[in-house]
């Protein structure tokens, strides 16, 4: 018979003290995928600790990808805050992960952060074209706009990072929303 979900964690932990961090790991994946199916299946703080296990185990691949998992959790069940932690602690690890700046914006876009969401929208789109997917970076960009459609701060940051007029958008003056910013890194690139 299959231990029960907090056996699966206390023999975790015992692992843990042990420093003998893959049968950690092996124990809390075994404990999400008993959980699968309960209100506890999408615990995001498993995927935390196997993040974390995983780091220390030398496998930053697999911490990542683990933080990852956590993040959607935390962000689908609106912790929002926890899920932008995450995405830093990626993002510390491995600064090439360019889908987390797409991630950590859409967190900071659910709690309406326009100067964040602007920040990382930015790096997001220049790394991008730096690698010569410029074309993709632009398309995500559209389609982050349209998700968060309703949002009317956002639409005229995503024209200027796209290099579109943004007068056309809107002729009612709006100049007056750091128009130089992010429009002169862009020129410059």
């Amino acid at each position: 018979s299959a231990m029960t979900l907090d056996k699966l964690k206390v023999a975790a932990r015992q692992h843990e003290q042990r420093e003998d961090w893959r049968a950690a790991i092996d124990l809390y994946r075994q404990a999400i995928r008993s959980a699968e199916g309960n209100a506890e299946a999408a615990d995001p703080s498993l995927y935390n600790r196997i993040g974390d296990l995983e780091q220390k185990a030398g496998n930053d691949r697999a911490a990542c990808e683990a933080w990852d998992q956590a993040a959607a959790r935390y962000g689908e069940q609106g912790f929002f805050n926890n899920a932008i932690a995450l995405c830093g602690k990626i993002l510390r690890l491995d600064p090439g992960r360019l889908r987390t700046y797409l991630d950590l914006a859409r967190f900071q876009a659910r709690k309406r952060v326009i100067y964040d969401v602007r920040q990382n929208l930015s790096i997001y789109h220049d790394q991008m074209s730096s690698r010569g997917q410029g074309d993709q970076a632009a398309a995500d960009l559209d389609s982050f706009g349209q998700e968060f459609g309703s949002w009317k701060e956002l639409r005229p940051v995503i024209d200027e990072l796209l290099g579109r007029d943004t007068a056309e958008a809107a002729p009612a003056g709006g100049g007056g929303e750091g128009g130089s910013g992010g429009g002169l890194v862009l020129r410059a690139v």
